[in-house]
């Protein structure tokens, strides 16, 4: 998307719903971080999350932003710059949020992720395999067939005085862990 697409959205958000007070243009010598930013702004447009998620989970009464919006300023922070929940909207009012995103960051409080995300928790797996239909559609993914979507996460918790990752000795490929 050119960045006269991007500037004409800053009125509206990503999927072209009205926000309840739309980003202004920054006082003149404000900076922003873009970085990133923009190419995730482009890609999640691309993708619908705003519509998708809008769409499988709606808001329910009075609300400034919808889950969708706020599902996908989640996401950009994940991939730009990864924080706890409380940091995002320190987060997005330094970065380009509002201007790419269309959500000012003042909104994005813990709580109000907090609520999205609940809010999405039981669609989020109907979200998923909608994504990845989109994402091979859009983007023409060759081979589809053999992909394969493992969300599976492993941890570890506890004493392990017998293993060797642990004391040091390294994982199988020799190598310590952190290098």
């Amino acid at each position: 998307m050119p960045i006269s697409a991007l500037t004409a959205e800053l009125s509206v958000g990503p999927a072209g719903v009205a926000l309840g007070s739309a980003p202004k243009a920054p006082r003149a010598g404000t900076r922003r971080q873009v970085g990133p930013l923009l190419l995730v702004a482009h890609y999640l447009d691309r993708l619908g999350l705003v519509k998708l998620v809008d769409g499988l989970v709606p808001v329910r009464g009075r609300a400034q932003l919808t889950h969708g919006e706020v599902i996908a300023a989640l996401v950009a922070s994940r991939l730009c710059s990864p924080s706890l929940l409380y940091d995002i909207a320190g987060w997005a009012s330094s970065a380009a949020v509002a201007e790419l995103l269309g959500v000012p960051g003042m909104l994005l409080n813990d709580d109000r992720l907090g609520r999205a995300l609940e809010a999405l928790a039981p669609a989020a797996g109907q979200a998923r395999g909608q994504l990845l239909l989109t994402a091979v559609r859009e983007f023409a993914v060759a081979g589809a067939s053999r992909l394969h979507l493992d969300l599976t996460a492993v941890r570890f918790a506890g004493a392990f005085e017998d293993s060797a990752v642990v004391t040091g000795a390294g994982p199988p490929t020799g190598r310590s862990p952190g290098r």
